[in-house]
């Protein structure tokens, strides 16, 4: 008697915990620059433990609170290539906000027209505020 075929997918894979691995910690703490207490939480472990692997596995641990961090990006900036580029979309808004304050508009007048013409904040659709458009003007005053 014969049977029906069965398809049998054969997926290799570590029966270790992840902070067990050694490429695994490697790549959250030296490549993505995630914290031992980022790690943590992500695996779902104590800090001690991670720091605990990270030295048995002779990765080199940062100085307390020299934690790499990626940096956020200004309004009028985005990442082309890997590469902080200009916002051509966003400089342009820049340059009205620039205007409006010269023509001597308050920060709060300019977030209110922002808002009014559903100009799109950094984080797409949330509302302008008086101290963004301060920050804005004051980085693009240096």
């Amino acid at each position: 008697m014969f049977s029906s075929p069965q398809l049998i997918n054969i997926i290799e894979f570590s029966s270790l915990p992840p902070y067990l691995n050694q490429i695994v910690l490697h790549q959250k703490y030296i490549t993505e620059g995630l914290s031992t207490t980022k790690i943590a939480k992500e695996l779902g472990i104590s800090r001690t433990t991670v720091t605990i692997y990270l030295k048995k596995y002779d990765i080199p641990l940062r100085p307390v609170g020299k934690v790499k961090s990626k940096r956020t990006l200004a309004y009028g900036e985005k990442i082309i290539n890997g590469k902080v580029e200009d916002h051509k979309q966003e400089k342009r808004i820049i340059d009205s906000i620039l205007k409006m304050k010269k023509e001597g508009l308050s920060y709060n007048a300019i977030a209110r027209i922002l808002n009014e013409m559903k100009v799109k904040t950094k984080s797409q659709g949330k509302k302008w505020h008086m101290e963004t458009v301060r920050q804005i003007i004051l980085r693009e005053q240096v």
